[in-house]
């Protein structure tokens, strides 16, 4: 599976519907956070389901432009994609994992007028503070598939690439092993919650979304095959098709397998046609701070949270739809406001997009 430069160079095409994804995909995940600080409300359950396609999107869209672009620029070094990957992913998460943790030890225990825990869990700077799991996740998972993406897309014998082949299989086999080990055996009622609690989240969420990595970079392998096969109208139709069935299976049911996996790959799959109907510029601006929401949502949520566990309130689905709205676009202000005066990816990351001027700017 070698792959000629001449035919990378081919396949350089712009996924405008990444960016518009990367959107949906952020709202949707700080709709969950919001939704899961109010209580659950009942009356937004099937709009939860709907949703689930977020985080793994988020997942197999990091990995599918990283894996093209890696695809694009055989020639890079090591050294330079782990210092960019080190300056925009975990550098932001030490930032941030430091900040969150703080408030946490002290600023919530002031506010509520309790004794401060006096101190940070060590794990935490392992996993990253609780959300910013996600941080890691993609900083470890970039490195891991780094060699292998440099083995298929390098000049070497066919001979030499059953070792890719056989890590890639690998990967998968160690994702389940991963998941089922740590979720079905680990005993963590025994473990201090204010201990593990970062740590649980990770290796919980770590294992979910695992299977999302293989899944991408096969996709962004085969990307030339998907562009011709998106070349046909009748391809379109079938993969919003996909996008339909895949939803109504997964919200109209409870308890089946693999249904939101295959939904999220389903709207993934979809985003990838060449759309023409999107103001990109409009989407093109939020997707890039797509990072930077993520990492800032989390605040008001907390305090959204302690305010409805000490007034004992109630939230209704409008309500909590309007909060969501609320936090994202402030979310967005906050972002927006740090990186003009902080204008870093160490402190907020801005995910590279699709440019207007170079299609194979990623």
């Amino acid at each position: 599976m070698n792959i000629p430069k001449s035919e990378i160079r081919q396949e350089a095409v712009r996924y405008k519907g990444l960016d518009a994804l990367r959107v949906v995909a952020s709202f949707g995940i700080v709709f969950l956070h919001v939704y899961v600080a109010a209580g659950f409300p009942n009356s937004l359950w099937l709009f939860l389901k709907f949703r689930d396609f977020a985080l793994p999107v988020m997942v197999m869209s990091s990995f599918f432009v990283l894996t093209v672009s890696l695809m694009r620029k055989p020639d890079s070094g090591f050294e330079s994609f782990f210092s960019r990957r080190l300056k925009r992913l975990w550098i932001p998460l030490f930032v941030w994992t430091f900040v969150y943790s703080l408030s946490e030890a002290f600023l919530f225990p002031a506010l509520l007028g309790a004794e401060t825990s006096g101190g940070l869990p060590p794990t935490v700077f392992l996993t990253g503070y609780r959300h910013l799991w996600f941080l890691q996740f993609i900083f470890a998972g970039s490195l891991i598939i780094y060699p292998l993406i440099k083995r298929i897309t390098g000049e070497q014998s066919r001979a030499r690439i059953k070792l890719p082949i056989f890590c890639f299989g690998l990967s998968i086999l160690y994702g389940f092993l991963f998941y089922s080990f740590l979720q079905n055996y680990t005993d963590w009622e025994n473990l201090s919650p204010e201990f593990d609690m970062s740590l649980r989240i990770f290796v919980s969420q770590a294992g979910n979304y695992i299977f999302y990595i293989p899944v991408a970079v096969g996709l962004a392998l085969g990307c030339g095959k998907i562009n011709e096969l998106f070349a046909r109208a009748r391809f379109r139709r079938l993969s919003l098709a996909m996008v339909l069935i895949t939803m109504l299976l997964h919200v109209g049911t409870n308890g089946i397998p693999l249904t939101r996996e295959i939904y999220g790959i389903a709207v993934f799959l979809a985003a990838l046609q060449p759309w023409k109907k999107i103001p990109f510029k409009g989407w093109q601006t939020l997707a890039s701070y797509s990072y930077g929401i993520y990492i800032l949502h989390f605040l008001p949520v907390q305090i959204l949270w302690l305010v409805v566990a000490c007034k004992n309130i109630d939230l209704e689905g409008a309500t909590v739809l309007g909060i969501t709205i609320i936090v994202y676009l402030a979310s967005v202000a906050a972002a927006v406001l740090i990186r003009k005066l902080f204008p870093a990816d160490w402190l907020i990351p801005l995910v590279a997009v699709a440019s207007r001027k170079r299609t194979a700017n990623f």
